[in-house]
């Protein structure tokens, strides 16, 4: 299990998620970490976006997905 666990909510944010993940690589680096987005019911490409960084990501990347927007609170 990863030392630190980053969580990020997020709704729609498909064209923003690659950059974000390269600047927490890049500021995380040499430390044991994952990243954790929940996505709240993106209506946008996020789950694709998602699904091609896991893969390309030298850190694990995980998706949690609500079918439906709850709100940012609750992601």
């Amino acid at each position: 299990m990863p030392e630190i666990s980053i969580v990020i909510p997020c709704r729609n944010e498909a064209a923003n998620l690659p950059l974000l993940l390269d600047e927490i690589g890049a500021a995380m680096v040499g430390r044991d970490f994952e990243v954790i987005v929940v996505n709240d019911g993106s209506t946008d490409e996020t789950t694709s976006v998602l699904a091609a960084q896991a893969v390309l990501r030298p850190f694990p990347l995980r998706h949690l997905r609500h079918e439906k927007s709850a709100g940012q609170s609750l992601s």
